[in-house]
């Protein structure tokens, strides 16, 4: 979800610790899943996790199951899951997620939404955000018992490592932008960099390492300041 900027400020004010609670109650029923206002965006590792849960290659995924666009203020290649028709997920069949275990992290957390906080302690910061279902009822949640139903922490270094490397290359394409054919051409690469060029039976954060290495060593041949 795309907030705004007094959403992000309040928010900032609102990070929870691991012992805050907060009450949800999922019936499983996959409204949530259905005509969002918001699409659900991918990381990398999102794109990977589901590729391998649905044993597929990451660019047949992208090809049936999502839609990208380039981001209007981060100039990067940004991947959304692609609604059916009647505005449901195309992971969801049966009223069920069926990559339930491996599913988004947008997915995982919700309700919760969560921030990355850059600094010396880099983490990310995770706060109640405005939702419907569900909203106010059922069991009592702490964040760490919640993060760890889906194994969230064990997501860390490869989505912190990802938050940096779209920070850096979002400041980078901003310097390009003018350059039209560069620009295309720099897209592609980072499509490959950040989605497409995996190996599902491969350990994803060497690759994403090695896929990084090599988008240095493009830039720099192109001139092009990280």
């Amino acid at each position: 979800m795309r907030y705004k900027k007094e959403d992000i400020e309040s928010f900032m004010t609102s990070i929870m610790t691991k012992e805050d609670t907060f009450k949800f109650g999922c019936k499983m029923c996959g409204d949530c899943c259905r005509k969002r206002q918001e699409p659900i965006m991918l990381t990398g590792y999102d794109v990977f996790r589901v590729s391998r849960a649905l044993n597929i290659k990451p660019f047949e995924f992208i090809e049936e199951y999502t839609e990208w666009y380039v981001g209007d203020s981060s100039y990067l290649p940004v991947v959304i899951l692609k609604a059916r028709y009647d505005g449901s997920c195309p992971l969801l069949r049966k009223g069920k997620c069926t990559v339930q275990e491996d599913k988004p992290i947008v997915c995982a957390i919700y309700p919760l939404g969560r921030i990355f906080i850059a600094g010396e302690e880099e983490s990310f910061g995770y706060f109640e955000q405005p939702y419907s279902c569900g909203n106010g009822t059922g069991e009592e949640h702490t964040l760490k018992e919640w993060l760890d139903k889906f194994k969230v922490s064990e997501w860390d270094e490869a989505s912190i490592l990802w938050a940096k490397t779209i920070a850096r290359c979002a400041m980078a394409m901003r310097n390009i932008k003018q350059d039209t054919k560069l620009f295309t051409g720099v897209i592609t690469v980072l499509l490959n960099v950040f989605y497409v060029a995996y190996d599902i039976e491969k350990d994803y954060l060497e690759q994403f390492k090695s896929n990084i290495e090599k988008m240095e060593i493009i830039f720099k041949e192109f001139k092009i300041q990280l």
